[in-house]
Parts: C-alpha cells; structure tokens; sequence
C-alpha cells in the first residue's frame, strides 16, 4: 500500500506540472486515487484561509450534487486533514464508529496538497489573463483580437469543406446621447443589457464580439441559407426594440444598422 500511495503522489505531482487544462489535471487525479481504490465519488476541495471555506473545482458524486461553497468546520474529515496536515485513511473502526452517529460514509482517503493548490492557483491565474487579452471587459463578449481569429478560422473551415458563413455588423443608433446626457456609467449599462439580448439572438456554435465604443460583430458559421441570416436579423431587431429599463429610466433604442 506504501509503494502505491507514493507511486500516485508522484503521478499526481508530474499531473501538476504537465496538466495544461485544469479540467484535464483533476481528471488525471481521479483516476490516479481510483488505480488505489474504488473512488467512483471524489472531489477536490480549495481551501479560502481568509473565508475559512472550501470551494469545489472538481466534484462527482453518484448522490449528491456539488455545494457552491462549504464552511470549513462543516467538512468533516476534510477539516481534520486541512486543521492539522495530516493526511487521512479512513480505517474499518474509524467508519464504523461515523456510520453508528448517522453518517453515510463507504470508504474515505483525504490528503493535502500544495502542489497541486499551487498548480490550480496557476493555471487559474493563467486563464484569466488569457481571457482578460481576448474579452471586452465589460461585457465580457470576445473582444476584436479574438474575433479575427475566429473569423480566420472560420474562413479556413469554409474553403476546406465549402460550408457557408455570414457576418453581420451593428452600430447602435443614437447611443452618443446617452452618454452625453446622462454619463459613461449609464451608457455601459445599456452596452451591457445589449450584449444580454444579443446573446439569445445567436447559438454556441456563433460569434458575437463586442469591436469597441457600440460596434458589435456577429459571426454565423455553418448557415444553409440566406434565410437563416435574415432570421437572426429579424430577431436582432425585435430584441433591441423593446424598451431598457436602467435605473429607473427607461430607454427606447432604434434597431441597429447591420450590414
């Protein structure tokens, strides 16, 4: 058992470093602790010093389903590995005696790790300066660098398979007055409830990006006809025509101009 429980430590530590997608990184780690035991149910938990709380990045369970957040001195074994250190193998007696107080517990390994907190913290770091380089940070849509690439990927697509993509461009209509008359803060709300309701005009498989100032962009790949764009265009139109209502004012836009 001591030869495999080192052998997975390593595994899990080169996961660490090699991992470049965390989702990849806490699947490397279930399936190490499952080569010990059965570990069907297993989450990772990162602990908050500050809030005293544990966050649940990566959480499966056949029963449950994951809590948001948990305060420390509600998690059990996971606060007595975390409060001394020390790693835990919960032995045959150790159930038997939580089972007897009403606890529905089949088998427990809880261990610390800051290598792989520090690994998590860093490619946690690393993937929001990516999407901070290539999102509008106040709507949070695709910003003008990650459009091109999109779009260059999208034009490689179309003259390999012959597949036929539209896209359309917005500029919103009298929204210079808004932010003359009643501020810049007003003016990005209204930018941020638009890029909402443009949200629901397009599917995953599109682009919608934000260019800058009230420029918006769409890209609609895989279409069949002229009359998918048409459509989308029309609801573009029915969603920007109702009225905003933002801080208690309410605001009646003219559809956009698309070309």
């Amino acid at each position: 058992i001591a030869e495999l429980t080192q052998a997975a430590v390593f595994q899990i530590s080169e996961a660490a470093h090699t991992c470049t997608e965390l989702e990849d990184l806490y699947r490397r780690i279930h399936h190490t602790i499952a080569a010990l035991l059965p570990a069907k149910n297993l989450f990772i938990a990162l602990y908050d010093r500050v809030e005293d709380v544990l966050s649940f990045p990566y959480y499966v369970d056949e029963c449950d389903s994951p809590p948001e957040s948990l305060s420390l001195g509600d998690a059990g074994l996971t606060q007595r590995v975390i409060r001394t250190g020390m790693s835990v193998l919960m032995k045959p007696e150790m159930r038997a005696k939580r089972v007897a107080n009403g606890e529905k517990i089949i088998g427990s390994v809880c261990l610390v790790s800051n290598q792989v907190a520090a690994a998590i913290v860093r490619k946690r770091a690393i993937d929001h300066i990516t999407h901070m380089a290539l999102h509008d940070p106040l709507t949070g849509l695709p910003n003008r660098a990650l459009w091109h690439d999109r779009l260059r990927q999208t034009i490689q697509e179309a003259g390999r398979s012959q597949v036929q993509f539209a896209v359309l461009y917005l500029d919103l209509n009298r929204f210079k007055p808004v932010n003359d008359r009643h501020g810049h803060a007003m003016g990005d709300a209204l930018l941020t409830q638009v890029a909402h309701r443009l949200q629901t005009c397009v599917r995953l498989s599109d682009t919608l990006a934000r260019l800058g100032g009230d420029e918006f962009t769409v890209l609609l790949r895989d279409i069949k006809s002229r009359g998918d764009v048409l459509l989308v265009v029309k609801q573009i139109e029915q969603v920007i025509a109702v009225p905003f209502l933002i801080d208690a004012l309410t605001m009646q836009m003219v559809p956009p101009l698309m070309c």
